[in-house]
């Protein structure tokens, strides 16, 4: 199959070169030698990020079950949030390893996605040299990846989205290779693709693809069988690993009254529509549903004389069950959740173009060009990312949630995140500290129960995120030290009022300033309901 680094670059006739002296030769082959290095550069971009961007607020979330399970053999033992965690599966497992190989520090466990990342490319490699796409066209299909925004960004954080797309892309290879009719197809496919479903819920429509692939394009009972089979063994796979973490769980994972507020079909009819076009112009900004439809026709032509292309048939109908449910109803809007989707798109797209212009040689020049500004596109918004390095704002952005105007230091943000963490470290342990809005990077670095101000008062509200609560003394305890982190002034509706200005200004005063981290420390009284405290209601303002 070849050499993930090694290439005929001259006497390629997938190049249609000229002789070795003609300067048009010369620039292919450097075309050429640039696309190659630059996919294989990826992952190092990715490994750079581990240490450049801050600890993201979701993604300590997810850590905090990993350590728990490592340093107190249960799932989320030390988390003072809810354990209904949406990264689970593999990805705990792998997570675990590395927490105990590296003692718990997080750029450790973040090179579970640096690896996966570089599996990904050379899956994608791979599986093209498999359909006789020749140099430089299989360095396309291996660079699409980075026609997703935030690819190096989720590459370089400790979650299992790339993980679990990785597995989605392996188990569809091999259920378009391995011959059909045969328990090995079966079984690796089902194992592969309900692992990816119980690394990630947003791949849990990888159990069903290969069955609407076959349904789509009338494959033969054996087909048929096939599919029914791996999605069977799919769903036992991904129960069954459920299960597992449900057993080494403190709490049960999924609580309903948590999410009691959450019903697609409570929202009133005429919101239905505004809400859609607000996913849709969320969507449409990297993958629009008219270029998803382009990629379909352009591989259902493609495929046509192409032996065994039922694996990428099934990658095209996880893209798009992914993408229709996430514009139905996905949690929140968040980009993050439809990343697997659009990923599959552009690997689709990039083996359909790959296929359809590698017969016509004189666009070889061409393929160089579209190559190389995939590269420059993904490594522009992954400098962006690197720079900036707040993963909080940088995340939300892409569901365009927040500003696109930021402020460069450069790496000043992974600075400031750190100097704040070693000065709560030096707050004596009986003094509590809360955070202005969420954050649970700030807990999950110092090792130490901070949790939103909203936590200390004994009622409820609409605070769905915390279980955890102190205030169970008469008068309620209350923190001492208030902590403003950077989802302030930041995302919408997060901006403080100016009732928790004047009460800050008359009871607390600036203890610590780190860029956008203030800590203060409380003199005064605090106010006798929570609601001064509250900045963003995560959810549509309905009436």
């Amino acid at each position: 199959m070849g050499s993930f680094f090694s290439g005929n670059f001259t006497n390629n006739p997938g190049l249609g070169l000229r002789p070795r002296s003609t300067p048009m030769n010369r620039l292919l082959v450097m075309g050429e030698v640039l696309l190659r290095v630059g996919v294989i550069l990826v992952p190092i971009a990715c490994l750079a990020g581990t240490f450049l961007i801050t600890a993201d607020t979701d993604e300590a979330w997810i850590l905090f079950g990993v350590r728990g399970l490592v340093e107190h053999g249960h799932y989320s033992a030390e988390s003072p949030f809810i354990s209904a965690e949406t990264t689970a599966g593999l990805h705990t497992v792998l997570a675990a390893l590395l927490h105990m190989i590296g003692d718990g520090r997080i750029e450790v466990i973040r090179l579970l996605s640096v690896v996966s990342i570089a599996a990904l490319l050379f899956t994608l490699w791979q599986w093209a040299l498999r359909f006789n796409i020749r140099s430089p066209h299989c360095w396309l299909v291996a660079a699409a990846p980075l026609l997703v925004p935030g690819t190096l960004m989720f590459g370089a954080q400790a979650y299992g989205t790339v993980l679990a797309f990785l597995l989605v892309t392996v188990g569809l290879m091999l259920w378009g290779e391995l011959e059909h009719g045969t328990w090995r197809r079966r079984l690796l496919a089902g194992l592969l693709v309900g692992t990816a479903a119980a690394t990630r819920p947003d791949c849990v429509f990888a159990l069903f693809a290969p069955l609407a692939a076959v349904l789509l394009t009338r494959r033969n009972r054996t087909h048929l069988l096939d599919s029914m089979l791996v999605m069977i063994i799919g769903i036992f796979v991904f129960l069954f690993q459920a299960y597992l973490l449900w057993m080494f769980s403190v709490n049960v994972l999924w609580k309903p009254e948590a999410y009691a507020d959450w019903n697609p079909f409570s929202i009133p009819f005429g919101y239905l529509i505004p809400l859609r076009l607000a996913y849709w112009s969320i969507g449409q900004s990297f993958m629009p549903f008219a270029l998803a439809v382009l990629i379909s026709l352009g591989w259902s032509r493609a495929r046509l004389g192409i032996n065994k292309p039922y694996g990428i048939d099934a990658l095209l109908a996880f893209a798009w069950l992914a993408l229709l449910a996430w514009l139905f109803q996905a949690p929140i809007p968040h980009l993050r959740y439809l990343w697997s989707a659009l990923a599959a798109f552009a690997s689709v797209g990039m083996f359909t173009l790959a296929l359809l212009l590698q017969a016509q040689t004189r666009h070889s020049g061409n393929v160089l060009i579209l190559g190389i500004a995939l590269l420059a596109m993904g490594y522009l918004d992954g400098t962006r990312s690197f720079l900036h390095g707040e993963s909080d704002i940088l995340s939300w952005q892409l569901a365009r949630q927040t500003s696109y105007s930021l402020e460069y230091g450069p790496f000043r943000h992974i600075q400031f995140q750190r100097a704040m963490v070693k000065r709560l470290l030096q707050i004596p342990p009986d003094e509590p500290i809360a955070t202005i809005g969420l954050n649970t990077a700030l807990s999950f670095l110092t090792r130490r129960t901070i949790v939103p101000v909203q936590a200390y008062y004994p009622e409820k509200g609409k605070d769905d995120f915390v279980t955890w609560r102190p205030a169970t003394a008469n008068p309620p305890v209350r923190p001492r030290w208030l902590v403003s982190t950077p989802i302030v002034n930041n995302f919408p509706n997060s901006y403080m009022s100016h009732q928790l200005y004047n009460w800050i200004k008359s009871n607390c005063r600036v203890a610590d300033r780190q860029g956008p981290y203030v800590l203060y420390e409380v003199f005064g009284s605090f106010p006798e309901k929570p609601d001064i405290f509250t900045l963003d209601r995560w959810g549509p303002n309905l009436p």
